[in-house]
C-alpha cells in the first residue's frame, strides 16, 4: 500500500522550502539523508516532516557521524574510517555514503594504541655484551 502523498512534497517544494537548488534536494535523496517515496518511475517525493524539520536545522538522525566520532577522540576523519575498516570500531550503519554509530557503540570502543613497541634484545645477546664489559 503507497503511502499517503500528503505526506510528502515535491522536489520544487522541498527545494522552495529548504531554499536549495531542486539538483541538491537530489543529492540528499540519494545519499539517504531526506526520506523519499518513489511512485512508479516518476520523481521521488520528499517527506514533509523531514524536510520540515530540515530546514529547522533539526538532525533526525541521531546517530554519530565520523566527523563527531574523530572530534570526540582528537583523531582525524581518516584515522576513524581505518578503525572502521579494521574492525576496531563496530556497530555503525552506512546511510548513503556516511557511516552512522549509536552512541552505545561509540561508549564500547577502545581505540588502539599507536607507537612502535619498545625493541627488547634477547636475553643471550644481553649476557654476552654484559660478558664483555
Amino acid at each position: 500500500m503507497p503511502p499517503n502523498r500528503s505526506d510528502y512534497v515535491s522536489v520544487q517544494e522541498a527545494a522552495h522550502i529548504l531554499q536549495v537548488s531542486e539538483q541538491q534536494v537530489l543529492r540528499l535523496i540519494d545519499a539517504g539523508k531526506l526520506p523519499s517515496y518513489r511512485e512508479f518511475n516518476r520523481y521521488p517525493r520528499a517527506l514533509r516532516q523531514a524536510v520540515l524539520d530540515r530546514a529547522a536545522g533539526i538532525d533526525p538522525d541521531p546517530r554519530l557521524t565520523v566527523k563527531q566520532i574523530a572530534e570526540r577522540l582528537g583523531v582525524t576523519e581518516q584515522t576513524v574510517l581505518s578503525y572502521i575498516k579494521k574492525g576496531n570500531l563496530v556497530g555503525g550503519v552506512r546511510v548513503g555514503r556516511e557511516w552512522r554509530f549509536a552512541q552505545e557503540d561509540f561508549d564500547r570502543f577502545i581505540p588502539p594504541v599507536h607507537g612502535w613497541p619498545a625493541r627488547q634484545q634477547p636475553v643471550a645477546r644481553r649476557r654476552r655484551r654484559m660478558k664483555e664489559r
